[in-house]
């Protein structure tokens, strides 16, 4: 009883005292994603993940695979927004050789496999199929990582 008291304090008192917004001030969001969708209202978490996403300050396959364990289908046109870019991004990589460029491929990834959770449209599945079945071994344990982590069914 304590313990749901103190749990339902500490929500309010974060969601009224403007901490998110000074979290996010200084870029600690980063590490925020999930704790968010575990600690606060819906709405307020939502609107703190799709404003991360439209900063489009990689990495961001951690705002998008929190979007997907919300199951916020409203975030659908943000993501598609996104997915546009990643994709352009991308296709411009040969083959990943900074760490940068692993996260372009982890964010389309990952912005692929909610996309695929929240729709269920096969064309985000298949964005990490083929990722999969290239011969980059980057890419292919990338986009594995991805699919498993987000429980997309692939064709191996």
């Amino acid at each position: 009883m304590i313990a749901a008291y103190f749990t339902s304090w500490w929500r309010t008192e974060i969601q009224e005292s403007g901490v998110v917004g000074y979290l996010t001030h200084y870029r600690i969001w980063r590490m925020l994603a999930f704790p968010v969708i575990w600690n606060l209202d819906r709405s307020i978490a939502l609107n703190f993940l799709l404003a991360r996403v439209m900063d489009n300050q990689p990495p961001l396959a951690n705002y998008y695979q929190a979007l997907g364990k919300l199951s916020a289908l409203e975030s659908a046109p943000v993501l598609e927004k996104a997915i546009l870019n990643h994709r352009r991004e991308v296709e411009q990589l040969f083959s990943p050789q900074s760490w940068e460029d692993r996260f372009a491929y982890l964010d389309y990834l990952s912005c692929s496999a909610t996309l695929f959770t929240l729709t269920g449209e096969e064309r985000y599945r298949s964005n990490i199929q083929r990722m999969l079945q290239t011969s980059d071994e980057i890419i292919s344990g990338l986009a594995r990582m991805v699919a498993t982590s987000s429980e997309v069914p692939l064709d191996e």
